[in-house]
């Protein structure tokens, strides 16, 4: 569940990185992120299915791992209040045990701006 933004620089040159992963949509396509003396411009935002990984981890060990090193990625990313880390983890365990398009749509909903 990730986001991949596509970056050059102000001036339309390719950005080194050219990339940017993370798990919070921070831009959109056309923002500016200053960086210091160099400005860097958001060319694309791509978003693969949010719970590939996830759902692709079909042992139960692999899916707890893969589960919390999302959950993990996303306290440090966003610094979310409890009930958001509470509402995360919820919805980790509906895509593995019962409810897996609930646990979506949460997931789904928590990573958005």
């Amino acid at each position: 569940m990730t986001c991949t933004f596509l970056l050059e620089t102000a001036d339309g040159a390719p950005a080194d990185p050219p990339s940017l992963t993370t798990i919070v949509a921070l831009w959109r396509a056309g923002d500016t992120i200053p960086l210091g003396r160099r400005t860097l411009r958001v060319v694309d935002v791509r978003q693969p299915d949010p719970d590939a990984e996830l759902l692709d981890a079909t042992d139960p060990k692999r899916y707890e791992r893969a589960a919390l090193r999302w959950l993990q990625r996303f306290i440090d990313e966003r610094l979310p209040p409890l009930a958001e880390v509470a509402l995360a983890a919820s919805a980790l365990a509906e895509l593995r045990h019962s409810q897996r398009a609930a646990g979506v749509d949460a997931l789904k909903r928590l990573v958005q701006c």
